[in-house]
């Protein structure tokens, strides 16, 4: 018996959207996407105070907060920015 272990879980083929599928997405193509990436990852506080107008928010007046997660030991946990938003009102 081989300790060695094999995977069959991958998938490389890509799946086209139909022209009218894309045509009624909020993101219209790869294209448009690579854009979106490169930008949350260059100016997070742009792309993300854009976004965050898209969202319907429960309350008014978020405050975005951009920064790096902290394990509980204080240690950066990874390099990946994110984002939580905060209600300003108590």
């Amino acid at each position: 018996m081989s300790k060695n272990i094999e995977s069959h879980l991958s998938e490389d083929r890509v799946f086209k959207p139909s022209r009218e599928f894309s045509k009624n997405a909020r993101i219209k193509s790869m294209a448009q996407y690579k854009r979106m990436y490169q930008e949350s990852i260059e100016k997070p506080g742009v792309f993300w105070g854009r976004e965050a107008k898209e969202l319907a928010w429960k309350k008014n007046g978020p405050k975005l907060w951009i920064g790096r997660l902290l394990t509980p030991s204080g240690l950066w946990a990874g390099s990946s920015t994110y984002v939580r938003a905060v209600s300003t009102s108590t």
